[in-house]
């Protein structure tokens, strides 16, 4: 084995173990077998109800003909997310 290959599957070793988790070991670090869990419970109470319908609630816009957005004209005309930098 030259050196040369040995520097490669160190290097792919490395990036296998970053790979393997992602997110790290460190106690700061999201636990990432929960977010999994979590969003496949969540994913699998969508599935169960995406027939059911909340019941229509009447709010304070419900008798008004033209309710007024919440929000001002030139603040709805900005861009919500401009690619800067």
């Amino acid at each position: 084995m030259t050196i040369l290959q040995f520097a490669f599957i160190t290097g792919w070793v490395k990036v296998a173990e970053i790979l393997l988790n992602p997110l790290g070991e460190d106690d700061d670090d999201y636990e990432l077998n929960w977010v999994i869990d979590r969003n496949f419970q969540v994913g699998l109470s969508v599935e169960e109800c995406y027939d059911s319908f909340p019941p229509i609630v009447r709010d304070v816009f419900w008798e008004t003909e033209n309710p007024e957005p919440l929000h001002t004209v030139e603040s709805a005309m900005r861009p919500m997310n401009p690619q800067v930098g």
